[in-house]
Parts: C-alpha cells; structure tokens; sequence
C-alpha cells in the first residue's frame, strides 16, 4: 500500500539541493546529443571555431580535422553562398532550416538547421563578455511521411479533431490523443504547472500495459526555474536516446581564437543535464520531446512525450509538432479567457440582484442581515460573517464572534487589512486559526470601512484533498556519497492528504468583491453626487469590459485565422512559416499589451514605435524619433502596430537595421485644421545595403499598402531609393485621439464592374482589412464576384445603391468602425437582396433588431468552407426563388 500522510501542505524538499540544482548552468553543457554533428563558425570568414557529434557520419570528416578549416572546401561554394545569405537577411535568433534538402557529404543525408548564438568570455573587440558565433546543426535526414507532404493540412486536421472539445479537460485529452497518433512515442500527457509551481498530469494518452499517470502530481524541483525559462524560449525539445554518452565541444587548436562557452540555448542538439538523464533512466523513459504550452506570456504546461525505447524525430516532423503546439496554445488561451468571461456575467447578474435591494433598505448593516442569503451565495461561500464595530451577524458555518474579532484585529496588526483580503489556508499564515480550520480554512475578506469598522467576510469549509504523487516529493532530490545529486529513484504512487486547505478563491470572484464593494459604498453615501457619479462611470466601464471582453477574444481568433493564412501564402518553407507567424502573433501581442496598459483608451504613438522597433534597434543609437507626443484610436493600435513591425523586419533582414551601421528615421508632424487634420509620417533608412525592388509583392506590402488604405482610409508610398528604403504614409484624423470630427472617406472599391446573370455579385461590408481579404478570397474561390470590400457603412450605402438589381447577396460585419450596420441591412432588405451578418459578438440575435431577427449569422472565427457553404445556401435559396419556387425547396 502506498502511505497517507496527512499535512497542511506539501512537503518540501532540503532547500540547498533545490539551490544547487536550479544553479546549474543547463544552458552551457559543453556538449551536444551525439547522433548529431554542430559546427560553431566565424560570423565574417565562415571558419570553423569548434564542432561536435557525429561529423564522421553526417560531414565526411572527423570532427577535429574541421577546425580553423573555411566551410568553402567542405560544402562548395555554392552552399557557402546561401549560407552567406542566410546569415545576412535576418537575426537567426531561431534555428532555421539551411541548405539544400538533399545534402549529403557524408555516408547517409543530412538535414542542417543555423543559429546565431553567443560565445561567452571569448575575447572581442570591445568587451571580453563574448561575441556572437553562428551555430550550423547537422542530423540524418529521413524519407518524408505523409504529413510532412502537407505539413500545414496536418496540422489543420489535428485542430479540428480537438476544437469540438466540450471542456479544457476534453481539449486536452483530445491533444494527447492526436499528437500521439502523429509522433508515434508511446506515451503523451498534457501537464499543467499549478499556482506553486508543481504540476498535475491533466490529459494522458498511452501504449497498452504502461501504467497510467493521468491525475499524478510531480514536485516543482522536477522542472527547475532555468528549465522553466528555456521551455519558454524553445518551443520544442527532443531527446533521442538518454543512454547515448554526450558529444563534447572541440575548439580550435591553434586555429583562430577559441569558441570560449558557447550558449546553447537554442541547440537542437543540446546535451541533457545529467541529472535529468538519471531522472528519465528511473522512470523507464529511454526518449523523449517535450511542447511548451504557453499562455498570455507565461509558462501554463508542457505537453510531454516519452518512447521506452531510443527515437528520433525528423525534423519536418518536428516542425509540424511545434506548430500544433502554437495553436494548441492559443486555443487553451481562448478558452479560459471564455470561461473566464462566463463566470463574470454569472456574478454580475447575482450583483444586480443584491445591490437594488440592499439600495431599498433604511439602515445598511440592517439590509445585509436581511439579505444574507443572496450575500452568502455571491462568491459561493458556507458561512458569512458581519462586523459593524459592536454589532455581530453571522449565517451558515463561521467561526464564533471572538474568533471573528481576532481575525480582523490580525489583519489590521499584520498590515493586511486591505480593501479585500483573500486566503485558501488561514492556519498557514495564522496559527490560531487551526482551532476553526475544519469548518472555516479559507477566508474572504471584504473592508467596506475603517471607521466606523466595517467587514464582511466569507468562509470555505476545510477541503481535504488527497493528492497522487509520482513518488515522494519529500525525496525528489537526495544527496549521494560524494556529495552530488541524485532524482529520486521510485516513481511509486505515493498518496497524501492535505489538511486545512479550502477551495481556493478565484480572481475572477475577488474582482467581483472588489465590485461589490464599490457598489455597498454607493449605497451607504448614497447621498453624495460625487460617489453616485463614480458609481455610474465605473458601471459603464465595467459593462463595456464585459461586452467588449467576448467580442475581442473573437475578433482576435479571425484575425490570427487570417494571418495564418497570408503568412502560408507568403512562406517558402515550413520553418519560414512558423518563424513569421510568430513574429506577426507577437506583433500583435505588444500592440494589445499597450492597449492594455492604457485601458483600452488610447495609444502613444511615440511608444507604440518603440515597441514595435525594440529587438533591432534603439533610441539614440539606430533610431532616431522626431515627432509630437501624440495618440491613435485603440482600434488602429493593432493596424499601427502590424505597419511597423512588418517595416521593422524589412529592415532588419534586408535593410539599414541589417548591417551595424545602419539607421533608421522616423518623422511625423500634423498638418490642416480641424476637422480635416493629418497625420503624416516618413521612414527613411540610411547606411544599409543598396536597396533593389522587390521580385514579389509579400504580405508586408499588403500590410503597408492596403491597412493603412483599408482600415485607416490613408494613403501610402514606398519608394525603393538605392540609398535606402524610404516608406511614407498619410492618415486622416479618424485614426487618431486629436478631437471630434467627421466619419471622414470611406474606402471605395473604384467602379463597379458590368454585371452578368450567370455570375453572383456579392456585397462585403467588413472593417477590417485581414478579415475582409479572406471574405474577398472565399466569393473569388466560389467563381463569383466580390463587390467592395469596404469598412464604412456610408461607403457601403452608396456601393448599394449603385448595385441595385445586380446584388445576389452580401455578408455584413454588424460592427462597422464603431457604427451599427443596420441602415445597409434596410436597404438590402427593400432591394430584396438575401445577405447574413458575420460578427464576434457573443449572444448575437440580442444585438439584432427585431425586423432582421430571421437573417442567418454567421460567428467569428469562421472556417473559410462554413463560409463559402453558407454563401452557397443563401444565393441558391435567393435563385429558386426567382424562379418560382421557394427558399425551402432549395
């Protein structure tokens, strides 16, 4: 049998073995996987520096001989040559994929991935804190599988076999599942990192007669917090064979300069520490790839596969894993942001409830006697506690009234008597509260007022939760003989009951308390016109959050569906893929982030650069700023955003931010009076490579050209000026926070084509330009005619009544540029024309008047087919009843 050991909470382990296991440099191995090969190169000359691994094997050479030698010799000038281009067009923070696919130097194929990394106290120039150093990585290249034929369709059909999920429990489940039947390990969890930093297999799926490990907990020491920040910089990490004796790093003997410490962070190949080596040996794991699963910047999981037997994974199919990691990622986000929203409504309604009836009560300490039953339901609590300086009310299970005293005099002694005071485990922190734990283990606490002293406070009942550990996680590190360190070496169920603990408190509940708060202030000063107008201005804003909460997680989702498509559009290869959509989604990020930190009200201009410019170049030194402190509209934040970061990465790779002498200028001023002012902006690069026209126009053209013309109604200009690229833009005042103004010009579509009874025009009325290019793209797809886009409903108006008699359909956004769409919906609707509305509202047929109550919507984020289908159903309904029959029969 495995012991129950009853504690309050979860044993630790000796604290100077987790000290010297999080100090290990991980990072700094020395040493790569050896079934691999890696060359450290000379940036400017392509020498050898160093080199490790299966050289023989992979290169035609053993490792030694390579150094000091120039790469020409070993791949040819040609290889050398696109290396060179490679090392030139971007920052190499990631590995990518280099060379041609069917490299062979050595007896078997070989796929090669470069990096840009640091060489640390290797002497340069300036400092003798290192330089940079190019990593090239060589592994045997495999026959492509099936899913490595189409590597972007597989992964569209692993998502698909996991949204349908009725819960995040569910979803996970479903991922283990379909990453399992792709990689082929044998076993696959879903791990999820809780608020202390251990972690509890959420999801499992596994080969027959392994035992299961769905539910365990493992210790926090098991991932230390340097693993931790690597998972968050790698995406994906592989351990082909934790028996294999690791590949030490040569330097170059008397050839150049040595490679000093190389950081090998971003390795492929990159040794295992080996106590870890030791901790997969005691669990019987011979292989294993571990997916980070990270959520609004944070760490939330790992999803972790193991092989009890050694097992590589090519590298296409590697790629397709992270991929699906990515979206696997975003989807968790979604969801719990969705959840999220829900349980803020649910508290909402119960707020709206208790707050009117507490409003109608003479006497305030009197009402929430009076109203304890709803008070008691609010956070879903078992007892509830009021203190009005001598008088004392209480319901349900609480402690007694000289317990309650002492707990807020302790609050008030320790410091801790803030507005709302929250705690899953009061003993943990205060000892005398032991006596009462079994019935009252967790509090809330809520501080209406310090004089008179007013508290209302929530109790949970103890929650004793019996907890499933993959062995002790008192005895996860032990100190061996020699004094080094060692995992534990059972990984038996080892099962503990935690004592004193009560169902934690959510954030979501706290932030409803805190409301609650507000609201029982307004009440109790009900007449002061200051506090009633604060009470009115916080209750508009907090409506506008909830329902802008759920539109913006939708409206989001369609607009990363969106990106992902340009970028496949755009990529050249899978890596290239990846690469890019990460860059777009982290563009994305810091422009919400921003929008976040200025609450949704505005945005500076002047820091929205910054942001964006921040990871090639800096203020002062490779970029000059000239230009008024000004803002922009929070729904241009995103548009502005994307606009720099694409210039930004043009310039980085291919422009003045590519070479060190290279910089960059940005002016902008306001010109014309009100209500016609402007915005107009110059880049200019200087000192880069000379500049030629591009062979193709790329999404960063789309982005610079048709946003700013589309969504912003401005205009721009690109010129490819040999000394360096200059970029000008021109927005109208609508963009930006300078004043009121008119709705400005819409955006047109120029004149509308003849039309032709055999192929449908349909009607696009879409506010922004991504999403709208992808409605452009499924009516083109179906052979017929788009008619717009356009994101005014002015603009859409007149392109309305221009069509008239010629429409055979429209999809309409319900949310135009912050206007409702219902006058085109009317005129439509007189014309006879048959249209749907797209929006990311949630609960949108409340949003809908009564007169449109019977048009289909359509919710974002769409799949392009629903779309396409849904079209198709609208316009062959519209045509069967043109000719004498009705909707139903079509």
């Amino acid at each position: 049998m495995t012991p129950i050991i009853p504690s309050t909470r979860k044993p630790p382990a000796p604290p100077n073995d987790h000290a010297d296991c999080e100090r290990e440099p991980i990072h700094l191995p020395g040493s790569i996987q050896p079934h691999g090969a890696l060359l450290v190169l000379d940036p400017a000359r392509l020498t050898v520096l160093g080199a490790a691994g299966d050289a023989p094997g992979l290169l035609g050479y053993p490792a030694a001989s390579l150094l000091g030698h120039s790469l020409t010799a070993l791949f040819g000038p040609r290889r050398v040559k696109v290396l060179k281009a490679l090392r030139d067009q971007g920052d190499l923070a990631t590995p990518v994929h280099a060379l041609d696919p069917d490299l062979r130097l050595g007896p078997v194929p070989a796929d090669a991935s470069l990096h840009r990394a640091r060489i640390l106290g290797a002497p340069s120039g300036r400092s003798r804190s290192g330089r940079d150093g190019l990593v090239l990585e060589f592994e045997a290249a495999d026959p492509p599988g099936a899913a490595a034929r189409d590597p972007l369709a597989t992964v569209q059909e692993m998502l698909a076999a996991v949204q349908a999920a009725p819960d995040l429990t569910a979803f996970c489940q479903a991922g283990a599942e379909a990453l399992r039947r792709l990689s082929g390990y044998d076993r696959v969890m879903i791990y999820r990192f809780l608020p202390d930093g251990a972690g509890r297999v959420l999801a499992e799926s596994h080969r027959a007669r392994l035992e299961p490990y769905l539910g365990l907990h493992y210790p926090a020491s098991d991932i230390p917090q340097q693993a931790r920040a690597l998972y968050l910089r790698n995406w994906l990490r592989v351990i082909a064979d934790v028996d294999d004796a690791p590949a030490p790093l040569l330097a170059g003997a008397g050839r150049g300069r040595p490679p000093g410490t190389l950081d090998m962070s971003q390795c492929i190949l990159r040794a295992v520490a080996p106590i870890h080596l030791q901790y997969l040996r005691n669990m019987g794991v011979a292989a294993t790839m571990t997916i980070s699963i990270i959520v609004g910047g944070q760490l939330w999981g790992l999803i972790a596969c193991h092989h009890t037997t050694p097992k590589r994974i090519p590298r296409p199919l590697r790629a397709i894993c992270e991929l699906f990691g990515h979206m696997f990622s975003f989807q968790v986000d979604a969801r719990e942001q969705a959840a999220a929203y829900e349980h803020r409504h649910m508290l909402r309604r119960a707020r709206e409830t208790l707050v009117p009836r507490l409003s109608a009560e003479g006497d305030l300490s009197e009402g929430l006697v009076r109203q304890w039953s709803d008070l008691l339901g609010y956070v879903d609590a078992e007892g509830a506690a009021l203190l009005v300086e001598d008088e004392f009310s209480a319901i349900g299970r609480t402690p007694g009234e000289d317990q309650v005293r002492a707990i807020v005099a302790w609050l008030a002694r320790t410091g801790a008597d803030e507005a709302v005071f929250a705690t899953a485990s009061l003993s943990a922190q205060w000892e005398p509260a032991r006596a009462f734990g079994g019935h009252a283990s967790g509090v809330l606490v809520l501080t209406l007022s310090r004089d008179p002293s007013t508290h209302i406070l929530w109790f949970r009942p103890e929650l004793v939760e019996t907890l499933r550990w993959a062995g002790n996680p008192a005895q996860a590190l032990e100190r061996r003989p020699d004094g080094g360190l060692s995992p534990r070496a059972s990984f038996q169920t080892y099962t503990e009951s935690v004592r004193l603990h009560a169902k934690p408190w959510t954030e979501v509940e706290i932030e409803a308390v805190r409301l609650l708060r507000l609201s029982l202030l307004e009440v109790a000063h009900a007449r002061s016109g200051q506090v009633a107008r604060e009470r009115a201005a916080a209750a508009s804003r907090h409506e506008m959050m909830l329902a802008e909460l759920n539109h913006r997680v939708k409206n989001t989702l369609a607009t990363v569906q969106a990106l992902a498509r340009h970028s496949r559009s755009s990529a050249v290869t899978l890596d290239s893929y990846v690469h890019s959509f990460e860059q777009r989604i982290q563009a994305m990020a810091a422009s919400h982030n921003l929008l976040s930190d200025a609450a949704w009200r505005a945005i500076d201009l002047h820091t929205l650069i910054i942001e964006q410019l921040l990871p090639y170049a800096k203020v002062g030194d490779n970029l000059r700023l000239d230009g008024d402190r000004m803002t922009v509209l929070p729904r241009m934040g995103t548009s502005f955003g994307m606009v720099f970061h694409e210039l930004a990465t043009n310039a980085a790779k291919y422009g003045a931010l590519s070479l060190p002498g290279g910089h960059v200028g940005i002016a902008w001023t306001i010109t014309g009076a009100a209500p016609a002012r402007l915005l107009r902006l110059v880049w200019r690069e200087e000192g880069g490579p000379q500049v030629r026209p591009p062979a193709r126009r790329g999404f960063g053209s789309f982005v610079t050209q048709r946003v700013i013309a589309y969504e912003m109604h401005g205009r721009s200009e690109v010129t490819y000026d040999p000394a360096g690229l200059r970029f000008f833009m021109e927005v109208p005042e609508t963009a930006l926070v300078l004043g009121p103004g008119p709705a400005g010009a819409a955006g047109t579509s120029g004149a509308p084509l003849a039309a032709s009874p055999d192929v449908p025009r349909i009607l696009l009325v879409e506010d922004d330009a991504l999403i709208a290019h992808v409605l452009e793209q499924a009516v083109r797809a179906l052979g017929w005619t788009p008619v717009g886009p356009v994101g005014r409903v002015e603009a859409a108006m007149v392109l309305a009544q221009i069509e008239a008699g010629q429409l055979q359909g429209a999809v309409l956004d319900i949310n135009i540029d912050e206007a409702k769409v219902w006058p085109v919906a009317e005129l439509l609707q007189n014309q006879g024309v048959p249209f749907l509305f797209a929006t990311a509202y949630e609960r949108s047929r409340k949003v809908l008047p009564e007169r449109f109550a019977g048009v289909s919507v359509l919710s974002k984020p769409f799949v392009e087919q629903q779309l396409m289908d849904t079209l198709l159903w609208l316009v062959a309904g519209r045509r069967t009843e043109r000719n004498g029959h009705t909707a139903s029969e079509a």
